[in-house]
């Protein structure tokens, strides 16, 4: 895991069209933004966007 304190936790959620899930993955990163970058890069479903969409879910932010 990464030391600093700006990060955030953000759970990956792959869903196929036809409604069934892949395995979650956690990414973590500064912004939503960034977050969005990191699941793309994560998986390889990513490559396959008619098929595969994601949903981000922000878990928690460390205490400042």
């Amino acid at each position: 895991m990464k030391t600093r304190k700006q990060y955030r936790l953000w759970r990956v959620d792959w869903v196929h069209r036809n409604g069934y899930h892949a395995p979650s993955r956690f990414v973590e990163a500064k912004t939503r933004k960034e977050a969005h970058v990191e699941a793309k890069e994560s998986s390889r479903l990513a490559d396959f966007p008619e098929s595969w969409r994601y949903e981000l879910t922000k878990l928690w932010k460390e205490d400042e």
